[in-house]
């Protein structure tokens, strides 16, 4: 059976991620990196594993570069996000669409990824990625 979150805390969760996500999608890594404790762990299909907010961050900067080079842009949507409240923390389970545009050529799907986070929750409503593991599909 399902743990029934209060709605406001349901929709801080929902909160969080559009605002990662969206300081993400602009570039805006200094926020971006914000929404991870500062010794957060991220799991990339196993096959890699980021420590530290600093990583994290040079990670997607390394990421973001390349599709600026190619003249692309990414945007993630996020959805069918599960949480369990777990004590202090929140375990967060979902899917993460990418999808990449380059002007003139239109936009194509490029990763169907299902990701597990442990949040922290920090004050009224902040939260942190604690760790994260991801896996495309």
């Amino acid at each position: 059976m399902a743990v029934v979150m209060a709605e406001d805390s349901r929709t801080a969760v929902e909160q969080f991620y559009a605002e990662q996500v969206h300081a993400l999608d602009r570039g805006d890594l200094d926020a971006y990196g914000d929404t991870f404790a500062a010794d957060a762990e991220f799991v990339i299909d196993g096959l890699r594993t980021l420590r530290g907010r600093a990583r994290i961050v040079e990670h997607s900067r390394v990421l973001r570069d390349a599709r600026s080079a190619r003249g692309a842009v990414q945007r993630h949507f996020m959805a069918n996000c599960a949480v369990t409240p777990t004590g202090d923390d929140l375990r967060v389970r979902g899917t993460v669409l990418a999808v990449e545009s380059v002007a003139g050529q239109g936009s194509r799907i490029t990763a169907v990824i299902e990701f597990a986070d442990l949040l922290r929750v920090e004050g009224v409503a902040g939260h942190r990625v604690v760790s994260r593991t991801a896996k495309p599909n």
